[in-house]
This record gives structure tokens, sequence and C-alpha cells, in this order.
């Protein structure tokens, strides 16, 4: 609590790569919900390792993000893993998925 309002402080750092020796990404956000705080800091710590390194981003064999075209069969295959993910975190699943989606 702050003033009377709660605030809720997340840190992110994704550590230095081992192989290729990228420096760690450390992102901090602050808001009122501890869920959006998550979402706001993931999204932050997305951003800048995009902009840190295109390259990877856009050549990257598994890809980062799905294609546009859900007729794709890369598509199909970037994101056979979301039933898994829906099963551990219904919720979050969807409202990350819708995010990202809606980014592309």
């Amino acid at each position: 609590m702050e003033s009377g309002v709660r605030r809720c402080s997340v840190t992110m750092v994704i550590p230095q790569h081992p192989l290729n020796g990228w420096e760690p990404i450390v992102t901090q956000a602050i808001g009122h919900y501890l869920l959006d705080s998550w979402e706001t800091t993931a999204i932050q710590a997305m951003i800048t390792f995009c902009s840190q390194h295109p390259l990877e981003v856009l050549l990257s064999a598994f890809g980062l993000f799905p294609a546009h075209d859900p007729t794709d069969p890369m598509w199909h295959d970037k994101m056979a893993n979301v039933a898994t993910v829906a099963t551990l975190d219904p919720v979050g699943a969807l409202q990350t998925t819708a995010l990202c989606l809606d980014g592309l």
C-alpha cells in the first residue's frame, strides 16, 4: 500500500545467454494489480528483446511469434503447445495470446 493505494512492483530478469553473450535484460513495472504488473513487465521485456535482437526475431527457425495466416502449417506447428499452456493457466494463456495476436 502506498498512500492508501495498492501497488504491485514486478521485476523481471532475463539472464545473460551462456552461448552468445547477450546482455541480461532487466525490466520493472509498477501497477495496481499483480497480473497487470506481470503482463506489463513481460511485454516490456519482449519489446526490449525484439529491439536489441531484430535479426534473431526475424530469422529464428522456430519463430518467436505465430504466423499471421492460421491456414499456414508453420503456424500450427508453432501453436502446438498452446493446449499445455492453457491447461496450466487458462485465463492467463488466453489473455497473453490475445495481447500477442493483437500486437501482430
